[in-house]
């Protein structure tokens, strides 16, 4: 018979085990998220506390299982804020063409948009019609 006859993933019918697989889940998921450093160190911590009754022959163990994981990159936009004149109330609005009160053209839909993404009409005008 073992000194210590102990098996972790056996343990309070295998609880530790089961959460050690949803924080491994955890840290797979974010090892492979893109939106994250692939070189950022991620972790999975088991933690034992003991306490013992005062004869020293019983001993309470809780367990912790949690996951350290790489945050998520971040990621900036340039934003246009003012007062309206009529309200008084202060806008503001994602800056989407790069510079304010400059349309782009949608790459994806060919579609022309003002600075905040909206869509624009847009006449096309013949040159060559002479009338």
């Amino acid at each position: 018979m073992k000194a210590i006859d102990l098996n972790l993933s056996t343990i309070k019918d295998g609880a530790i085990q089961e959460q050690f697989e949803l924080e491994m889940a955890k840290v797979l998921e974010n090892l492979h998220d893109l939106n994250t450093e692939p070189q950022k160190k991620r972790q999975v911590t088991i933690t034992l506390d003991f306490a013992t009754d005062d004869n020293r022959e019983v001993i309470g163990m809780v367990h912790q299982v949690k996951s350290k994981l790489a945050p998520q990159n971040p990621v900036g936009t340039m934003l246009l804020t003012g007062r309206d004149v009529e309200t008084g109330r202060i806008e503001a609005r994602e800056l989407k063409s790069g510079t304010p009160n400059q349309g782009y053209i949608d790459m994806e839909t060919g579609e022309v948009l003002d600075d905040a993404g909206r869509p624009v009409e847009t006449k096309v005008i013949d040159l060559q019609n002479r009338a």
